[in-house]
């Protein structure tokens, strides 16, 4: 029985007999009884007829009281252990002078629900009062000043039996709170226990609601497929589309509702706010619709169909996975050296190229398994891109051709039971440049490739023409102060990096220089000059630049001002270089690091399966990070 139930019961043994209410309640219920006084009230008798009957003791009870010699009586001093739980009466007795000093100081009557003093005290309204009262001042018997003064033995005696009676009465103090904090801990157990539960219960939903939610964009997905390939049943051609559809597609209670996260890029940069930026003039603008060929009339219409993303993840997926942890290990996703890959988005569709091979995987990241080919190259491919708004994806081949594919084919033909549809998973090829491709960035409908022939090539890709051909042939004339040591481990191409957006690039070349071109002129606006050695990595933003060299620096750069602002140091050449808002990825021939911005903390993804393997590219998007390793790994990080 716990101190407070105790307590409970000695005050309403204490005032039982004094009060009677007007509105009598069901037979005695001790789980319906509120307080100690409740508990005494019912429709047949009053509470002093009840309290006799409940609290009689018959001669057959009574003559079952233990003898015991050390039971504690009034004016009676005990010193009780305080481990052990106290008696009522040592309760009672503890309790009385508070009860009289709240007693003494509220008023005879409470006009506001009919109830007296003390019968609030018992229904707890008074109960911390109690509970909390403590006689800090000392009787004037018990002060030193007058305990100094006396020559009375009587007295000193008296004041000796008072003053074990208040260490008695600390003591039972003392324990009765102890018993309360025991209770109050136990409690808590209980009620994190409980919390622990509700969590596991809400993860459970989450798993279970995020499978509802990507049967809800196969089903959306799968229906646009068939539609666009003539695959339904012709008595079908009419229906109705369901409510799910119209969830997906007329409105955004489907997102509100589940808290999902609408990966469909617009172009917009990877971290900071976008700029406005003029739009193409008109001598770079597609041709006119007469003057399409008929391949491009195929790559037009791609566009026009229903092949616009429309991915979902959850962010509880995501809060799974602590930052420094691994996801997932593709173990011998090619036969060799992995020269490139990307992904869409975390948890989706990742594409990886091998060196020996001249295909590109599609893996399904939530799966973690193969989810279809795409063949087409005849020589090792250099560089992917994924579109961020449609289900294509872009490669640069030694074999001097740039390729675009339908990724919503390819899956279909990976499928044991997908119908052949006999029609090609490459929606077209880019043949202009005369010499390997090396680098390519895909913003939109533009799409820019750089190669070894010493161009640099913007394609437009609803004609799949060549708008605009870039000499670099410039870029070999100066020759820094190179590390030559480092270029032992590299053959740098003379265009090592680049990136689009809108009518802006920035490349980074073999003579270590930084390059900014306005692509509506055709010309360099500005130059950075700081490395010594060749670019091999490059990212920028509306604010920031992010480059990477075979002089084994990482250096960021300030594009307000032309000033670099910060930069890293490694043991190798610099392979690729990410950054957003958050993070800065930085892979180099022997590992990927990850340097956090806010916190200023710098640490490594340690390679738990091979450290004989070498990194040979990575990618970064949204908190998570793929790398690619010399034996045909793939990695995948949370970041």
């Amino acid at each position: 029985m716990s101190t407070n139930y105790m307590i409970q019961y000695v005050l309403a043994n204490l005032f039982q007999s004094l009060y009677q209410r007007d509105n009598l309640i069901q037979y005695q219920d001790i789980k319906s009884a509120n307080n100690g006084v409740e508990y005494f009230y019912n429709r047949y008798f009053n509470t002093r007829t009840t309290f006799d009957i409940l609290t009689h003791l018959n001669d057959h009870l009574l003559h079952k009281i233990p003898n015991d010699t050390n039971f504690p009586i009034e004016n009676t001093i005990t010193f009780p252990n305080d481990n052990i739980t106290p008696s009522l009466y040592q309760v009672f007795q503890l309790l009385r002078p508070a009860i009289n000093h709240v007693a003494l100081h509220q008023p005879e009557r409470d006009s506001s629900d009919g109830l007296q003093t003390n019968e609030k005290i018992i229904l707890g309204s008074h109960k911390s009062s109690i509970l909390q009262f403590n006689e800090t001042a000392l009787p004037k018997s018990l002060q030193l000043e007058n305990i100094n003064r006396s020559y009375s033995m009587k007295v000193l005696n008296d004041a000796s039996k008072e003053v074990l009676s208040r260490l008695n009465s600390f003591k039972l103090q003392r324990t009765s709170i102890k018993s309360e904090v025991i209770d109050i801990d136990e409690q808590i157990e209980k009620l994190n226990q409980l919390k622990n539960d509700m969590n596991e219960r809400i993860s459970l939903i989450s798993q279970n609601e995020m499978k509802l939610k990507d049967t809800a964009v196969a089903i959306k997905t799968r229906k646009d497929f068939v539609k666009e390939y003539g695959l339904t049943n012709k008595e079908e051609n009419n229906c109705d589309d369901d409510i799910l559809d119209k969830y997906l597609t007329e409105s955004k209670s489907f997102l509100e509702d589940y808290n999902m996260n609408i990966y469909e890029r617009t172009g917009s940069l990877p971290s900071s706010s976008q700029t406005d930026s003029p739009s193409m003039p008109q001598m770079f603008l597609p041709d006119s619709a007469s003057d399409i060929m008929s391949n491009s009339e195929e790559l037009s219409k791609f566009y026009d169909g229903p092949h616009r993303k429309q991915k979902y993840i959850s962010t509880s997926l995501q809060e799974i996975y602590q930052p420094g942890s691994t996801v997932a290990i593709f173990k011998k996703a090619h036969d060799d050296d992995i020269t490139c890959l990307d992904f869409d988005f975390p948890f989706g569709t990742m594409i990886t190229a091998g060196y020996m091979d001249h295909t590109m995987k599609i893996w399904d990241l939530s799966a973690r398994k193969q989810i279809g080919l795409l063949e087409g190259h005849y020589a090792s491919i250099n560089c992917i891109q994924m579109d961020p708004n449609f289900n294509l994806v872009v490669s640069g081949s030694k074999d001097a051709t740039l390729k675009l594919w339908n990724i919503d084919l390819a899956t279909e033909e990976g499928k044991d039971y997908g119908l052949k549809l006999n029609k090609p998973t490459c929606i077209h090829s880019f043949d202009s440049h005369k010499a390997e491709i090396n680098a390519l960035s895909l913003d939109r409908e533009i799409l820019v490739s750089a190669s070894k022939d010493k161009t640099i090539k913007q394609w437009d890709l609803k004609t799949g023409k060549c708008i605009q051909n870039l000499d670099v042939a410039f870029t070999g004339t100066k020759s820094p102060k190179v590390n030559q040591k480092s270029f032992t481990l590299l053959d740098p191409p003379i265009v090592g990096a680049l990136q689009c957006f809108e009518t802006a690039l920035a490349t980074g070349t073999k003579d270590g220089l930084i390059r900014l071109w306005d692509l509506r002129a055709g010309k360099v606006v500005r130059t950075i000059e700081g490395h010594d050695g060749a670019i091999t990595a490059l990212k920028f933003d509306s604010t920031h630049l992010l480059t990477g060299s075979v002089d084994q620096t990482v250096r960021l750069w300030d594009l307000r001002y032309g000033n670099e602002v910060d930069k890293f140091y490694f043991e190798s050449p610099i392979s690729n270089v990410h950054f957003d808002n958050q993070r800065i990825v930085i892979s180099t021939q022997s590992t990927s690091s990850v340097y956090d911005r806010i916190s200023r903390q710098q640490w490594d993804c340690a390679q738990p399966v091979d450290f004989s393997s070498t990194v040979s590219t990575s990618q970064y998007k949204d908190g998570y990070m793929i790398e690619g390793r010399s034996n045909g790994n793939v990695s995948v990080w949370s970041v």
